[in-house]
């Protein structure tokens, strides 16, 4: 049987999660302050320790939800320390070797991935550690079009600790633009060739002279195509021959007299 006891409830916000006593069976005992406090004390010790776990436990969760992110990001991402040596790379860096190589994720950043015996001045991750602003460059590496980039990472003191450094391929993105310029080019010819044939078709219409037209048609075909000379040949089906009906050059100048005929 008790004949004393003393218990003190253990409290989550303002649920009762169970408490912690202390009990005397063979004589009772008068409880002091001092034991009241030492009891609450043990129970605070106890509610502290559960909320030191809980809030590890969330931190380990945090920290194994970060680097599942961080493994899996499909562009190579590289934390690098203030002396430019690597801390820790996702596995998508080993995509960007050459075929066989094997990248080193330890050591100087520049030694594994540039190539380098010191750090380039025009490096994005050297730019950041100069400026501590972000900076980012343009590449060909391998026959891949980089867009790579870098950014200070400060701490809560407001001073930068680290430096993050990730690549986009933009190597499909590049070909389309290609195509594209590739596309708008033509179109502008086809729309200046539509524009001379326009201008062609206006002058046959309007001048009433034949050659005159036929003239004003050559230069502007000449002068679009950059051409120093531009003539018509009028085919005679009896003779089987092409004769020069129009001729014009750079200087203006025309034959008004055929010359000789052309044996087909």
């Amino acid at each position: 049987n008790v004949s004393s006891a003393i218990f003190i409830g253990l409290w989550n916000q303002e649920q009762l999660a169970g408490f912690l006593g202390i009990d005397f069976i063979q004589q009772s005992r008068k409880f002091s302050e001092c034991d009241i406090h030492i009891v609450r004390n043990a129970a605070n010790l106890y509610l502290l320790a559960r909320e030191r776990e809980r809030r590890m436990n969330e931190l380990a969760d945090s920290v194994s939800l970060q680097k599942q992110i961080f493994d899996n990001l499909s562009i190579p991402v590289i934390l690098l320390d203030l002396d430019l040596n690597i801390v820790t790379a996702n596995p998508c860096i080993s995509h960007y070797g050459a075929p066989g190589e094997t990248l080193s994720t330890e050591g100087k950043f520049y030694r594994c991935f540039c190539r380098h015996d010191s750090p380039p001045e025009d490096c994005p991750a050297t730019v950041v550690l100069r400026t501590e602003k972000p900076h980012m460059v343009e590449r060909v590496v391998r026959g891949r079009h980089l867009q790579i980039s870098a950014q200070p990472i400060f701490g809560r003191n407001g001073k930068m600790r680290y430096i993050i450094e990730t690549a986009f391929d933009s190597t499909s993105l590049h070909a389309q633009k290609q195509i594209l310029e590739e596309n708008n080019h033509l179109m502008e010819v086809y729309l200046e060739q539509d524009k001379v044939v326009t201008a062609c078709l206006e002058t046959l219409m309007f001048t009433t002279d034949l050659k005159s037209a036929l003239r004003n048609v050559l230069q502007a075909i000449a002068r679009h195509q950059s051409s120093a000379t531009c003539t018509v040949y009028r085919y005679i089906p009896e003779e089987a021959l092409f004769e020069q009906e129009v001729f014009w050059d750079g200087n203006g100048n025309t034959q008004e007299e055929p010359p000789m005929p052309h044996i087909l």
